[in-house]
């Protein structure tokens, strides 16, 4: 993806100002430029998250979601992304209760988008489970890591293979608290 390309090689300092160049640019255009807008909010707030600046960037993804939403025809990979990262962010602050309806609305559009059996819907899946281990739901983190491993052991190998060996690892830390070995 380019924002991650981007941040990676210049870094945050070099670009936050090019996010924000092109925020104003296109919030210039009339009509309003919805989809290039709602990425370059994305990709800033994506910045932010990455210096763990979760205050600035949860308004960024609340605002990058409502235009997504407000497309006639809404792009569910990049909506479902969006939400989910707000999810990610709401549930590191432990603000888990506003977190858990993201999760789901995420894992709902993302499964629209690529189909019920995708490592991006297995990512989501592991992310809420982790959530709910945090909170010691320990039933709801295992149906989550259940899910994520079952999407995850029919994906290629080559795909993402310490993903797989992450989702077996707190699987088995689950079912170990919950005396299921």
């Amino acid at each position: 993806d380019s924002h991650a390309a981007l941040r990676r090689v210049h870094g945050f300092g070099k670009a936050e100002p090019l996010y924000q160049r092109a925020i104003a640019l296109l919030e210039k255009v009339d009509p309003p430029e919805t989809r290039g807008l709602a990425f370059a909010i994305g990709g800033l707030a994506d910045c932010y998250v990455s210096q763990k600046q979760y205050a600035a960037a949860e308004p960024l993804y609340r605002r990058g979601i409502a235009l997504l939403e407000s497309q006639e025809k809404t792009n569910l990979r990049e909506l479902g992304a969006m939400t989910g990262n707000l999810g990610s962010i709401l549930s590191a602050q432990g603000r888990h209760a506003d977190a858990r309806p993201l999760y789901a609305h995420s894992i709902d559009t993302l499964t629209k988008a690529y189909g019920p059996n995708h490592a991006v819907v297995a990512r989501l899946y592991h992310e809420q489970a982790g959530m709910y281990e945090k909170l010691d739901q320990l039933p709801l983190a295992q149906v989550g890591y259940e899910k994520a491993l079952a999407i995850r052991e029919q994906l290629p190998a080559s795909v993402d293979p310490l993903a797989l060996g992450e989702t077996l690892h707190h699987l088995g830390q689950v079912y170990a608290a919950q005396k299921k070995m």
